[in-house]
C-alpha cells in the first residue's frame, strides 16, 4: 500500500484538477447563459450535450482500458482535456455558444474515456480490501475541488471590467485558468502506474451502444454484482434529481438567492465525502452490502423530511433543508462508494474497463431522464418539498427492494 501512494497521489492530482476545471467551466457556461437570453434553454443544452458521449463512447471507453495500458489511455485523455479546455477557453472569452457547446461535448468524451481507465487502475494498484479506502479518500480529495470550481466561476465572472480586446477581466481569468489547471493535470497524469493492458487482443465493439446493452444484460450471470451496478445508478440518479429539486426549492419555494442554493448543494457534496468515509467503518468486509438497505432507508427518510419543510416557520426552513441535505449527502455516500468499489474490484480483470463503462452508461441514461422526471414531479405535485417526497418513497422501495434481494444473497 505504502508504494502505490506516490502512483495514487499522481491519478488522484490528475482527477482532481479535471473535477476543478469541469465544475469551473460548467458553470461558468451556465451563469454566462442565465446572464443572457434563452438561459434555461441552453442551461440545458450544455448538461445535455455533456451526457451523450457517455451514452455513444461508452463502449468505446471500455475498450480503450482493456486493450491498451492504463496510464497510456489517462495521459491521452488529459491531453485531450488540454485540447478542449483551449477550445472552451476561446468560447468563453469570446461569448461563442457553438464553442462552448463543443466545448461541452469534447468534456464529456473526455470524462467518458478517462473514468475506466482512471478507476480500472485502482484495483490494479492495490489489494481488493483497500479499493474502497482509495475511493473514498479520492473523493474527499475531489470534493473542495468541484466547490472550489463553483466558487471560481462566480467570483471571476463577477469582475465585469473590460480588459485585452474588450473582453470582460473575468472571462479572462476562467479562460487561463482553465489551460493552466488542465496543464497540470496533464503532468500529474505522467506518474499513473505502469501496468500492462488487461486484455490486448479485445476486439473493437463496433455496435457501440448496443454492445453496452449487451453487456450490462451479461451483468446478471454474476447477481451481487448486478445489485451493486443497479444500486450504483440508482445513487447517481437519486443525486442528480437533488441538484435539479433544490434550485427549483431555493430560487421558487424559498424564494432565496444563488448563495443559498450553492450553499445546500455544498451541504450535499460535503456530506457524500463525509459518508464515503464512514462506509470504511460500516460498510466494509464480505458482507458489505448489508448496509445497502438502511442507508436507502434513511435517505428516503430525509427526503420525506424534506416533504414537511413548508410547516415550519420562515426562518427555520432554510437551516433545517441545510441540515438535511447534508444528511442526505452522508447516506448517499456511505451508499455510494461501496457499490462503486465493489464493481471495481469484482468484474473481471479482462473485463474490468468494459463493465465499468457499462454501468457508466446506465449511470448517464438515468440521469438524463431525471430533468423530465423532475418536470413531471413539479407539474403534478406543485413544490420542490413534495417533489423530494416522492423521491424519498422511491429510495425506500430501493430499501426494501435491496433487503429482499440481499436476504436472498446472504442465505445463497
Amino acid at each position: 500500500v505504502r508504494s502505490a501512494r506516490r502512483k495514487f497521489a499522481s491519478m488522484a492530482g490528475a482527477y482532481a484538477m479535471g473535477v476543478f476545471n469541469d465544475s469551473l467551466y460548467r458553470q461558468s457556461a451556465i451563469l454566462l447563459a442565465l446572464a443572457g437570453s434563452s438561459g434555461a434553454i441552453k442551461e440545458g443544452w450544455i448538461l445535455t450535450i455533456f451526457t451523450v458521449p457517455y451514452l455513444l463512447l461508452a463502449s468505446t471507453a471500455g475498450w480503450l482500458a482493456d486493450r491498451f495500458p492504463k496510464r497510456r489511455i489517462i495521459i491521452a485523455a488529459k491531453a485531450l482535456e488540454l485540447v478542449a479546455m483551449g477550445l472552451g477557453a476561446v468560447g468563453i472569452c469570446l461569448g461563442s455558444w457553438p464553442l462552448i457547446l463543443a466545448m461541452a461535448f469534447a468534456m464529456g468524451m473526455q470524462s467518458c474515456l478517462f473514468g475506466p481507465s482512471l478507476n480500472g487502475s485502482i484495483p490494479e494498484l492495490y489489494p481488493a480490501a483497500y479499493v474502497q479506502r482509495a475511493n473514498s479518500i479520492l473523493k474527499v480529495v475531489v470534493t473542495p475541488m468541484i466547490l472550489a470550481g463553483l466558487v471560481a466561476a462566480g467570483f471571476a465572472l463577477h469582475v465585469k471590467t473590460a480588459g485585452a480586446g474588450g473582453i470582460p477581466v473575468g472571462r479572462w481569468i476562467v479562460g487561463i485558468a482553465l489551460v493552466a489547471v488542465s496543464t497540470v493535470g496533464l503532468l500529474f497524469s505522467v506518474g499513473s502506474p505502469r501496468r500492462p493492458a488487461a486484455d490486448p487482443g479485445a476486439p473493437f465493439p463496433w455496435l457501440g451502444p448496443i454492445r453496452t446493452i449487451v453487456e450490462l444484460w451479461e451483468l446478471r450471470k454474476d447477481r451481487l454484482l448486478a445489485i451493486a451496478s443497479v444500486a450504483s445508478v440508482f445513487i447517481w440518479f437519486v443525486g442528480s434529481m437533488l441538484i435539479l429539486l433544490i434550485s427549483v426549492l431555493v430560487m421558487d419555494q424559498l424564494q432565496a438567492g444563488e448563495a443559498i442554493s450553492g450553499s445546500l448543494l455544498a451541504a450535499q457534496v460535503v456530506g457524500v465525502a463525509i459518508g464515503g468515509v464512514l462506509s470504511n467503518v460500516v460498510a466494509s468486509g464480505p458482507r458489505w452490502y448489508r448496509a445497502l438497505a438502511p442507508s436507502a432507508a434513511g435517505l428516503g427518510a430525509v427526503l420525506l423530511a424534506m416533504g414537511a419543510l413548508p410547516s415550519l416557520p420562515t426562518d427555520a426552513q432554510i437551516p433545517v433543508a441545510f441540515v438535511l441535505l447534508g444528511l442526505t449527502g452522508i447516506l448517499g455516500g456511505i451508499f455510494m462508494i461501496p457499490c462503486g468499489s465493489f464493481i471495481q474490484v469484482r468484474a473481471p480483470i479482462e473485463k474490468r474497463g468494459t463493465i465499468i463503462a457499462s454501468v457508466s452508461f446506465a449511470t448517464f441514461a438515468a440521469i438524463s431522464l431525471s430533468g423530465l422526471i423532475e418536470w413531471l414531479l413539479i407539474y403534478s405535485l406543485g413544490l420542490a418539498t413534495s417533489a423530494l417526497a416522492a423521491v424519498g418513497v422511491l429510495a425506500i422501495g430501493m430499501a426494501i427492494w435491496l433487503r429482499w434481494v440481499l436476504n436472498e444473497e446472504t442465505a445463497a
